[in-house]
């Protein structure tokens, strides 16, 4: 993700304090100010000028609920509030808030949270009324849309459509393919869902992309 000069680049399958921030003047790559506590499988988002990390696992496998907000100004990471005890699973930022969504394989319930980042305060809301296995989240024309994929007894095809702040959710119809690992990505204001599993694609398995038609309410392949 880009912030004034610098592109930061985390992967959040290893270590966070691994990460590396490109300067797109100079054209080099610097190391980022190690974080508070190294976490691996975290979300990050960027909202208003500032990068969050959230979730995650420590080097023991024990869940991190404190979140740590990086300041492209100073360099640094600093400690804000910490989440409701919840397994996150995604965050989104969606209109200047993060909204940070817990789904775990075991459970049948959807727990959703929001976080102001102006005020440093954060909320549990209404969450979707169908439960559904989460694999992905993007937020998109102001709504989170909650994308399914493998779990550990089937591969969904479903997507929700959900305004966490209202609490309103909206039924979609279903993907016309299964994705194994969904991902989602907005070009020129247009939502694209891709399959994202390289084992797939080494078998030669490729599974076309599909963009959402709004105002027909349709899947579209590409």
């Amino acid at each position: 993700m880009q912030l004034d000069r610098y592109v930061y680049m985390l992967k959040t399958s290893t270590p966070a304090h691994l990460s590396l921030a490109f300067d797109m003047f100079d054209e080099k790559c610097l190391p980022m100010t190690p974080i508070y506590e190294s976490r691996c499988c975290y979300s990050v988002v960027s909202v208003s000028g500032f990068i969050y990390i959230m979730g995650g696992f420590n080097e023991h496998f024990n869940r991190i609920e404190d979140i740590e907000r990086f300041d492209s100004r100073t360099g640094k990471w600093e400690l804000v509030s910490r989440m409701v005890p919840m397994s996150l699973s995604k965050a989104v930022s969606l209109n200047g808030y993060i909204c940070a969504i817990r789904y775990d394989r075991r459970l049948t319930t959807i727990m959703v949270q929001v976080y102001d980042p102006t005020s440093d305060m954060r909320s549990s809301v209404s969450t979707p009324r169908h439960f559904k296995p989460v694999n992905f989240a993007i937020a998109y024309r102001e709504h989170l849309y909650l994308i399914g994929g493998n779990t550990l007894f089937c591969a969904a095809r479903s997507v929700e459509e959900y305004d966490p702040i209202n609490g309103v959710c909206i039924l979609m119809p279903d993907l016309p393919f299964i994705y194994l690992t969904p991902r989602a990505v907005v070009l020129k204001g247009v939502l694209i869902i891709y399959e994202d599993n390289l084992a797939k694609e080494f078998l030669g398995d490729t599974t076309p992309p599909v963009y959402w038609d709004p105002e027909n309410r349709t899947w579209h392949i590409i």
